[in-house]
């Protein structure tokens, strides 16, 4: 699994992130990756937001830039494990998408 094909996973400090998406992205694989996941799908959606917001703060700008970006490609379905249920895989897109149009609205 590519964690971030289009972002040098190298210029991000993950190994620091305090958010649980933080640790979503940080994590290649294996159990460190599939708990972040399953503890990001027990947040409520305004929580999973807030935590999206909070991890996309503490980067610096440019690489702010860069996730964000990241992320309206859609790339993000590649941080579902390989191991995920059809229900999580799709609670996890569902909620991300989501997410992603009410930071849009103005």
């Amino acid at each position: 699994m590519q964690k971030i094909s289009t972002v040098n996973a190298a210029t991000f400090p993950f190994e620091q992130a305090p958010t649980l998406f933080g640790r979503l992205v940080r994590s290649a694989s294996g159990e460190e990756h599939s708990r972040a996941f399953l503890d990001w799908l027990q947040l409520r959606l305004e929580l999973q937001l807030a935590d999206l917001e909070e991890f996309l703060g503490s980067l610096p700008e440019e690489q702010r830039i860069d996730m964000e970006a990241w992320l309206a490609t859609g790339s993000y379905s590649d941080l579902v494990p390989d191991d995920a249920r059809d229900p999580e895989r799709l609670l996890f897109l569902s909620d991300l998408e989501v997410i992603l149009a009410v930071r849009r609205i103005p």
